[in-house]
């Protein structure tokens, strides 16, 4: 009975809207709209319109297909939690590559995260604006504009990791994200319209990875209220920048307004512990997607899976967690996983746990090893 109860939701959900648009129920239970934009090229997109009820509108991208969705006391409680946008769709049993997120799609959602897969290169105009439970953003690499007032007023984002890939952040993009602390933009973006980031007074640190800074719209990080002065975000914010660039950012356009220009290194550290234990470090450059390390083995454990590893690496270092349980039945075995037993500096002082810089570590065989620790 619930089979075929979950099959008839499915016949229902998987609906045409007109033309080439269709509705899919995903695996997470909510309902997300897509619109096709090659049938040759096998390419769709995420859409949807916040509308007056019951009224219209005409299509965007020169299409004369009418859009709509309700008013999201009627709609909106199906987006609530993680929200994972698909890479890949199948409609007719033909799959489509997800490409691109349309304007307004997610307007006013109640989601409090949203992974974007790294097959969509374009965020339309206010496609999450207004979503103001929204906490988290997933970027992935192959996204190349977000586009104006895209983020506008989701209050409750505090730090943004921009992948390397990113070119254009639109206008307005931002703007009024006001919990927003820390942004790091990838070497490859190479403009930031204005009002990007408009009014993000808790702006504190901005962590730029390019080498030859572009001339930046004085505009960007403006405020507009009137309790204070319009360059305060310039004042008080910190803006980090990669070791020997300082100059070129204080003398070029739009960038030398920042009155704290800091230099700062662009690799940071991924560790991950095992017990306790350091099991394996990573050096990895800011902004770059990362690979998360296989679970280890031990004879007779189960491991319990890492803690959150980073879709792209931030500008911090990051500490991953994971531990061994006793698997029901088996005795415990020797691990086939080395840990450290002592830790020490290159003058032979013992630590109780490794400190910044190289450390010295002798492994449970005997062994020791040089680990830089950031």
């Amino acid at each position: 009975m619930k089979q075929n109860i979950l099959i008839l939701l499915s016949l229902i959900f998987v609906t045409s809207i007109k033309g080439q648009d269709f509705a899919l129920l995903l695996p997470e239970g909510i309902t997300m709209s897509f619109s096709i934009t090659s049938r040759q090229a096998k390419t769709c997109a995420v859409f949807g319109r916040m509308v007056q009820k019951g009224n219209f509108e005409e299509g965007e991208e020169g299409s004369s297909r009418t859009y709509y969705t309700c008013y999201p006391e009627e709609y909106d409680e199906r987006y609530v939690g993680h929200i994972e946008i698909p890479p890949f769709v199948t409609y007719e049993g033909v799959e489509y590559k997800v490409t691109a997120i349309y304007n307004y799609s997610f307007y006013m959602k109640m989601m409090t995260s949203i992974s974007i897969p790294s097959t969509v290169t374009r965020i339309g105009k206010y496609a999450f604006e207004e979503c103001s439970n929204l906490e988290q953003i997933y970027f992935s690499t192959g996204l190349n504009i977000i586009e104006d007032h895209a983020f506008f007023n989701c209050s409750q984002i505090e730090s943004l990791v921009f992948p390397n890939g990113l070119q254009d952040i639109g206008a307005y993009a931002f703007s009024g994200c006001s919990n927003l602390s820390s942004i790091v933009l990838p070497n490859t973006i190479n403009n930031i319209q204005e009002f990007a980031f408009e009014n993000c007074m808790n702006l504190y640190s901005i962590t730029s990875l390019i080498n030859i800074p572009f001339i930046l719209n004085e505009k960007a990080f403006i405020y507009t209220g009137s309790k204070y002065n319009k360059e305060i975000i310039y004042w008080s914010s910190n803006l980090y920048v990669p070791n020997g660039k300082k100059n070129i950012y204080s003398l070029a356009g739009g960038w030398d307004k920042f009155l704290n220009i800091l230099e700062t290194d662009t690799k940071y550290v991924l560790s991950y512990i095992v017990d306790n234990t350091l099991y394996k470090t990573y050096e990895i450059q800011a902004t770059e997607i990362v690979t998360p390390e296989p679970d280890p083995y031990q004879a007779g454990f189960v491991f319990s899976g890492w803690s959150t590893i980073p879709k792209i690496m931030p500008a911090h270092d990051v500490v991953v967690y994971g531990h061994f349980t006793p698997s029901v039945g088996i005795k415990n075995t020797t691990s086939n996983t080395l840990s450290h037993t002592d830790c020490y500096t290159l003058n032979g002082q013992r630590l109780s746990q490794p400190q910044k810089g190289i450390n010295v570590i002798r492994i449970s065989d005997g062994t020791t090893r040089k680990v830089l620790v950031k």
